[in-house]
């Protein structure tokens, strides 16, 4: 049961001062000066857990009593546990022995206490070694990341306030314990507040962090060791500078089995980094973590600090037939053109062959009794037999020569290119070809949720693939070997071409779509306190550009264009086009014109000698 009063010393109008000032009087009045201060002013509810082994000596009412403005209060012991809709956030918990503390920690389990909260624990007992008590208390606390903690407790006479603070040696796993201030007939000595800001200056305190490579936003640095020593890309730049200003010194911890971000199910069970912070094994992750609702439920995100999408890695198109790629090195037009040319000169030589001798041999040249097969050698650039006799027609020739040379030399040129290389034809674009073409999307079962709200057809197409098997299939669609997608982000492809542009290797193609928007946050436990530190650090250096500039040198912009470039010619066929042989077509128009012209001359000296 829980009762909730409201008790004052003006409203009961009374108010304890001993003649002698006991030990127990003057731990009541630094518990009620404590109550006064630092909770009368912002609390809505003072949860008082009561862990006394001796119910007698239970001082609540005398330190309520003592507090001289309304103090809404709910009291409640070990037995009696609240099933309460929001957590206890301001909490006073009396104790008197090490059967308390064994009660406490069974009672913080229940996961009822709001770990940002302000805890003022409160140790009765006269007997006791106050000091192992305390340092038992605060180590607890501690391990529950629980930070605005105080203990009071008897010692020579004396009331001392302990607290922790969660940095000390880094070498040394418990946290740095301190006597913060001494109560006495005076009251407290020292004028400082009774619960210091503590997550501002770590002094060098580790911090665990779940790390895993998903490059370019987290790049481990290794030892020979394989441990992680150093970090880089965008988050292992983000973590760094945020580690030099709050002076942390950071503790890696790589998720088991290489689950990386792992899977998080709707109870909250969970594997991979986010398990890894829900059970309290480190304090935060980040390595390209965005943010949905079922994570924002089990765990604290801080601000975004950088947007990128999820976009899918898909397979490149059939490759060409040998056959095929004689037809590529020119473009559709430009093969209709040669055929019109063609077909024109066949149209041509046929119609000259009905003509009389004479127009035949002022066109082909005397002695030339198969035009047709001379025509064909030309155009492969064979000689002709017998070379023509007239001037008209060994111009006509030596001009079709030329020509055809252009463009011999070009088509070979392009030939040779097509054919020394794996030629893909273009990858699906739009869902309905991705659909329709058979592709799949092989997905890690961590990725599932990612495609709960997308269309039937497009879900019906998703494959759940291991873990393990990831780096095959990448390869795989990498390759062509296999028609589907993997989820990617263009930070990634960008990244993984970069190397494949380095070893010569086929590029990695991105799908047209993009799936959403993905924003970046770093991920702490539950209602950490460290959320409000990180923030504080990660805002200006998105304001002043510090991300941005940090992805732009890792994902350099102008470099970006060039693999885009290389991978767009790599897997689109780039024909020559009408306009890039523009020249040889001008060619043609123009030997025609000066063929007219030396053919009207020519006629003229003819019929000036009969004259």
């Amino acid at each position: 049961m829980i009762f909730v009063l409201t008790l004052s010393a003006m409203a009961c109008g009374c108010a304890i001062v001993p003649s002698v000032m006991s030990s127990t009087v003057l731990l009541t009045k630094a518990t009620a000066e404590v109550l006064l201060d630092s909770f009368t002013k912002t609390v809505d509810t003072l949860f008082v857990t009561v862990l006394l082994k001796s119910i007698e000596l239970n001082p609540i009412g005398e330190i309520l009593t003592q507090v001289d403005e309304p103090l809404p209060v709910a009291i409640q012991s070990v037995p009696q546990r609240t099933s309460l809709v929001f957590k206890q956030r301001y909490n006073l918990v009396l104790l008197d022995s090490w059967m308390s503390i064994g009660r406490l920690q069974s009672f913080l389990n229940s996961k009822q206490f709001d770990s940002t909260g302000l805890y003022l624990m409160v140790v009765t007992s006269l007997g006791l070694d106050c000091t192992s008590l305390a340092d038992a208390l605060l180590e607890m606390t501690s391990n529950r990341f629980i930070y605005d903690v105080d203990v009071l407790c008897l010692q020579d006479g004396s009331v001392i306030m302990t607290t922790y603070f969660p940095y000390g040696r880094p070498d040394h796993p418990i946290c740095h314990i301190a006597r913060w201030n001494t109560y006495e007939l005076q009251g407290f000595t020292y004028d400082r507040p009774h619960y210091p800001e503590k997550l501002q200056n770590f002094y060098g305190s580790p911090l665990r962090v779940a790390l895993f490579d998903s490059a370019p936003f987290m790049i481990l640095i290794r030892d020979s060791n394989n441990r992680p020593i150093d970090y880089a890309g965008i988050d292992g730049h983000l973590l760094k500078k945020i580690a030099d200003d709050l002076n942390i010194t950071i503790e890696p911890v790589i998720p088991p089995r290489d689950e990386k971000w792992g899977a998080l199910e709707p109870d909250g069970t969970a594997t991979g980094s986010m398990g890894m912070v829900i059970n309290g094994t480190v304090n935060m992750t980040l390595s390209f973590f965005g943010n949905n609702p079922l994570r924002q439920k089990f765990m604290s995100s801080s601000m975004s600090y950088y947007q990128s999408s999820l976009v899918l890695i898909v397979s490149p198109g059939a490759e060409y037939g040998t056959f095929e790629k004689l037809l590529l090195p020119f473009q559709l037009t430009l093969w209709i053109g040669f055929i019109i040319v063609f077909i024109n000169a066949l149209i041509i030589i046929v119609i000259l062959q009905n003509l009389p001798l004479v127009v035949q041999q002022f066109v082909f040249g005397r002695g030339n009794r198969i035009p047709m097969l001379n025509f064909y050698l030309a155009t492969l650039g064979y000689p002709v037999e017998p070379p023509p006799s007239r001037n008209f027609s060994r111009f006509l020739l030596l001009l079709w020569i030329f020509g055809t040379f252009i463009l011999r030399t070009a088509y070979q040129q392009e030939m040779f290119d097509f054919l020394h290389r794996p030629l893909n034809r273009s990858t699906v674009r739009g869902w309905d070809q991705f659909v329709s073409a058979g592709y799949h999307i092989f997905a890690a079962p961590t990725a599932e949720y990612i495609f709960e709200s997308v269309h039937e057809k497009i879900r019906s197409s998703i494959q759940v693939i291991r873990v393990n098997d990831h780096n095959a299939v990448m390869e795989d669609i990498r390759y062509g070997r296999i028609h589907g997608a993997r989820l990617s982000y263009p930070e990634s492809i960008f990244y993984l071409n970069q190397q494949a542009m380095l070893d010569g290797g086929p590029f990695y193609q991105q799908f047209s779509e993009r799936l959403y928007s993905y924003s970046i946050h770093v991920f702490f436990r539950k209602n950490s306190p460290l959320v409000k530190s990180f923030d504080e650090h990660i805002q200006p250096l998105v304001t002043h550009g510090f991300i941005r500039h940090w992805a732009d040198s890792i994902l350099n912009r102008n470099l970006i264009r060039g693999i885009e470039a290389r991978a767009r010619q790599a897997l689109v066929v780039q024909p020559l086009t009408t306009k890039m042989l523009a020249g040889v077509f001008g060619l043609y128009g123009i030997g025609l014109a000066c063929a007219g012209v030396v053919f009207v001359a020519e006629n003229s000296l003819a019929n000036y000698r009969q004259l």
